[in-house]
């Protein structure tokens, strides 16, 4: 019995990973969507576009960061809310027509994605894998 409890709770804990996975991966293309749409829409100097790329950008990192407080994963963590904040940022300067601020939000969103990716993504025979 005890035997098929442990069983049981270790496919039930690989299910939740794999689903946590599959999440994050569908997170990573939501910001690399919004990121490719965000630069198109700053460097057209469009206003609500950019505004609205920035808001769906910082709400994704902010599922990110969640994801990896969990892992207590510190410099991860702190590279989503750089990416939240710049984001967040990024948002009001396009409302304001601030386009040499959003500029510098652009280039901080990227930085925080690079910072997260060198660290914690590694090419695996299957496509990338996150790596705590």
């Amino acid at each position: 019995m005890t035997k098929v409890f442990a069983l049981t709770t270790l496919a039930l804990v690989a299910i939740v990973c794999m689903a946590q996975d599959d999440e994050y991966k569908t997170w990573m293309k939501t910001i690399g969507a919004a990121s490719a749409s965000m630069r198109k829409n700053v460097d057209a100097k469009s206003g609500p576009e950019a505004a609205a790329d920035g808001e769906k950008l910082a709400a994704t990192f902010e599922q990110v960061r969640s994801y990896w407080a969990k892992t207590n994963t510190s410099d991860a963590v702190a590279a989503a809310k750089t990416g939240h904040d710049a984001a967040m940022d990024l948002s009001a300067a396009a409302k304001a027509g601030n386009w040499e601020q959003a500029a510098t939000d652009v280039k901080a969103i990227n930085g925080a994605c690079a910072s997260c990716h060198g660290a914690h993504r590694e090419r695996g025979a299957d496509g990338f894998k996150i790596k705590p």
